[in-house]
């Protein structure tokens, strides 16, 4: 077993807890980051993994090894919660109005928070 992946194994034995509750671990992941950090952190570590030097935003390795371990959770915590056919219809995901410009007309978060649709999300959301 290669001991690298461990941090990210851990979320996996989580669910087995008697006291597990996918829903807190949703609702968590959400109040930290949001829609818009947690955007702009996948985005950053897919440009760290390609090797990039510019990144959206300065992380530093801490920070994106603790951003990898509380996607793991959130991803389980989804999975736990679809397979049990949990509600989630009570989870807040909190969006910021503006997102981050760099001085230029838009910037290049724009593009991706376009492709995906996030804005369509976030209206959704502030309904």
């Amino acid at each position: 077993m290669d001991f690298r992946y461990l941090p990210l194994l851990q979320s996996a034995c989580e669910i087995i807890a008697e006291n597990y509750d996918p829903q807190k671990k949703i609702q968590d992941f959400w109040e930290k980051y949001g829609a818009n950090n947690s955007r702009l952190h996948v985005l950053n570590l897919f440009l760290f993994y390609k090797g990039e030097t510019v990144l959206q935003e300065q992380l530093t390795i801490e920070e994106m090894k603790q951003f990898s371990q509380d996607l793991m959770t959130l991803l389980m915590a989804y999975y736990v919660a679809h397979r049990e056919k949990i509600n989630l219809d009570d989870i807040k995901i909190p969006v910021e109005e503006t997102r981050e410009e760099n001085g230029e007309e838009g910037s290049f978060s724009d593009i991706p928070y376009t492709i995906l649709g996030l804005h369509y999300l976030e209206q959704k959301l502030n309904r």
